[in-house]
């Protein structure tokens, strides 16, 4: 019989003898799995610097308050004044507190803000809190109140982006206003003055790397207001349009166009400054909400009317639904192809094509609502309730 062959094999070299086989397997292992590991951390070293907060946090932001709860939701004293949605969850702010549920209805936190002059301003992770007129503002995070602090001067108003960087407006001793933006670390990065005019509204890109700031001065006894769109790396701006007469109510970042919205008309700016725009003509903007890459305008002959022109704008400045409504409205949201528009007694379920779908009975006294996940919430003083299609 002859023996059973091992194996393993051994292979002199240079005075050692190595032994081939299931131990050469063994070691092969090792080394694939250190490498698999050493490609996990750098992963997670570019993830970490990547995210607004860092992978611990973001796994907390990621996994907290998901579960549970219900509608309607009933608040203990406070009043809300309004309401927002961010990363899915719902915010509420009150005239103390700042409320945060999920789209189940679980209550994922309730903090004291303690401001006079409250001002939100939300991301996907974080979101700024300022009290206009004063000094103070706080980032919070789903999972804790993650800065605090409190400026020489007082804030006008601010921004933030999903890679958490935040701007802020303040006023200015030796000049009319001042431009701060801070990284997601809370440290100073980019500062510049405003000569020209006051600044009443800023954008940041979602990777905080522009800036788009607004302001109204005069010019000749005449209003004119300046937009300007600036690297937060150069004091320099990437490009300036000013509109003679024309005031300027909104500006918002739409990934690399930026959307205007003034008295008489929305425009679209490209990364050079060149325009498109939609006109109102002879109608009046009564509300509007940016929603993914479109916008919802709702335009009437005056603030009293009882006829309403809603309107869903492409981010290309392209009409993408139009049509009128015979009532009055209090607010106004819009998701997946579908107008949501509250009346002082229903909600109301438009096509883009203008055709009612379906009208749902509410107590009077709403204040808002807001579409999540299939769902339209509706915002009163003292609860939040919600209807589904």
């Amino acid at each position: 019989m002859k023996p059973k062959r091992s194996s393993r094999a051994t292979v002199k070299h240079g005075g050692y003898t190595l032994i081939q086989g299931k131990k050469n397997k063994r070691i092969i292992g090792y080394i694939a799995f250190a490498c698999v590991l050493s490609v996990m951390v750098i992963i997670a070293i570019l993830f970490n610097s990547i995210a607004p907060t860092g992978v611990v946090d973001w796994m907390k932001v990621s996994f907290s308050g998901n579960a549970g709860g219900g509608f309607p939701i009933e608040y203990d004293s406070s009043i809300a004044n309004d309401i927002y949605v961010e990363n899915e969850r719902l915010l509420v702010l009150t005239g103390t507190d700042i409320k945060c549920y999920s789209s189940s209805g679980a209550e994922i936190y309730s903090r004291i803000q303690g401001y006079a002059d409250p001002s939100i301003k939300t991301s996907e992770m974080r979101t700024l809190v300022l009290e206009r007129g004063s000094f103070r503002y706080k980032i919070e995070s789903a999972y804790d109140t993650v800065y605090e602090d409190e400026l020489e001067n007082k804030i006008i108003t601010g921004d933030i982006c999903n890679s958490g960087t935040y701007a802020i407006v303040t006023e200015s001793e030796s000049e009319l206003c001042e431009v701060t933006v801070y990284n997601k670390n809370n440290s100073a990065v980019y500062r510049f003055n405003s000569v020209s005019g006051y600044i009443t509204d800023v954008s940041l890109s979602d990777d905080g790397k522009r800036l788009c700031v607004v302001s109204i001065g005069a010019e000749n006894a005449k209003l004119i207001s300046t937009v300007s769109v600036y690297k937060i790396s150069s004091v320099n701006a990437i490009f300036t349009n000013k509109y003679n007469g024309e005031a300027v109510y909104k500006c918002n970042f739409n990934g690399n166009n930026i959307n205007l919205i003034t008295e008489s008309r929305m425009l679209r700016l490209n990364s050079k400054g060149e325009q498109k725009e939609f006109l109102f003509g002879d109608l009046k903007l009564q509300r509007y909400e940016f929603f993914g890459s479109d916008t919802l305008l709702c335009l009437a002959p005056d603030a009293g009317s009882a006829i309403t022109t809603v309107a869903v704008i492409s981010s290309g400045c392209k009409e993408r639904a139009k049509f009128s409504v015979d009532c009055s409205i209090v607010s106004a949201c819009a998701d997946k192809g579908s107008v949501y528009l509250l009346s002082d007694t229903e909600v109301l379920k438009y096509s883009y094509s203008g055709e009612l779908k379906q009208s749902v009975q509410t107590d009077k006294g709403a204040i808002g609502i807001k579409a999540l996940n299939g769902k339209v919430i509706i915002l009163y003083a003292d609860r939040l309730d919600k209807v589904e299609f």
